[in-house]
């Protein structure tokens, strides 16, 4: 049995199917549709490495209160490739340190003034985002 509709044309019988510009035209509405859609998906994308790095740095938070706890003092230099402090102390748990090495793609700054640490990292997102880790909160 013929799949395509028949009809009759100059009094030959021909078979039809979907012409050159239906399809273009649905390629066309396809390619709108791709068009408005793809920005939007890298968006999504973004904010959500953004707030992974954001929770993982959050992490990075808790930990520094406890080293505080521990010490009664926060590190006063950071060396980031092993997360210890000037002393070689291990500042953050293995766990942590795995996770963030997937998450944020390069430390910017290790600042302490007084009691109040700032610490800055970039996120993983197309623009590099900044975020700020200090004892109150993680900001981005």
């Amino acid at each position: 049995m013929n799949k395509f509709r028949r009809y009759r044309y100059n009094g030959h019988i021909r078979d039809t199917g979907f012409t050159i510009v239906e399809l273009l035209l649905v390629l066309g509405i396809i390619a709108v549709l791709i068009v408005i859609a793809l920005p939007m998906y890298r968006s999504f994308v973004d904010r959500a490495k953004i707030v992974q790095t954001a929770m993982a740095l959050d992490t990075v938070r808790k930990d520094m209160e406890v080293y505080y706890n521990d010490n009664s003092r926060y590190p006063s230099s950071i060396d980031f490739t092993d997360f210890t402090d000037q002393s070689g102390k291990k500042i953050l748990n293995e766990q942590t340190r795995l996770d963030l090495k997937k998450k944020v793609f390069s430390w910017e700054s290790y600042m302490l003034t007084g009691t109040i640490y700032t610490l800055g990292a970039r996120a993983k997102d197309s623009d590099r985002t900044l975020i700020i880790v200090t004892p109150q909160k993680v900001d981005y």
